[in-house]
């Protein structure tokens, strides 16, 4: 009697450390979504195989998420290959307030921003583990965001002229600082 409590027991826990690994492992997979500018497409899902094309496209997936704003959520959007930013203009990434947003990269891809580009961020951002590439002057403000370049951010400046700013405020404060 003894015996078949204790296996049951052992059964009982292995299945609760099972189904734990299992809830751990999807929901890590879930917070991921890769970007790959030229084999992606926006009418993907937004996995390692089907990746999106566009970093707008990747927030407005985790918009559509019911996430806990409560909790150290963070939507990763992965880099799978170099991302160019090559028209100099604004750069306004879809709001996503309710979601901290971190864009990285595998195997180190580059973020190349043309020159002469303003990047709006639409909530909270952070970069990691990416190179940006920059040529000429260009700004990232955060609209009263939090901004952060974290462990493995790499800054290529590719000309004497090449320069990064960071503003705090909005476009309208932007706007009369350059003027």
């Amino acid at each position: 009697m003894k015996i078949r409590l204790l296996a049951s027991l052992v059964t009982l826990l292995l299945t609760v450390i099972l189904f734990s690994i299992m809830f751990t492992y999807a929901f890590s997979e879930s917070s991921y979504v890769y970007v790959d500018q030229e084999k992606g497409s926006d009418l993907n899902n937004g996995s390692i195989d089907s990746p999106f094309a566009t970093i707008n496209k990747a927030i407005e997936h985790y918009n559509r998420q019911e996430i806990n704003t409560n909790s150290n959520f963070a939507g990763k959007i992965i880099l799978c290959s170099d991302y160019v930013l090559l028209n100099p203009s604004d750069f306004n990434e879809t709001q996503h307030r309710n979601t901290h947003i971190e864009i990285s990269s595998i195997d180190s891809s580059v973020l190349y921003i043309a020159p002469n580009t303003n990047y709006y961020l639409g909530g909270p951002t952070t970069f990691k583990n990416i190179n940006i590439s920059v040529k000429g002057k260009v700004n990232f403000v955060a609209n009263f965001n939090s901004i952060t370049f974290d462990t493995g951010v790499k800054v290529l400046f590719e000309n004497a002229s090449s320069k990064i700013n960071v503003f705090g405020g909005y476009k309208e404060y932007l706007n009369e600082v350059l003027q």
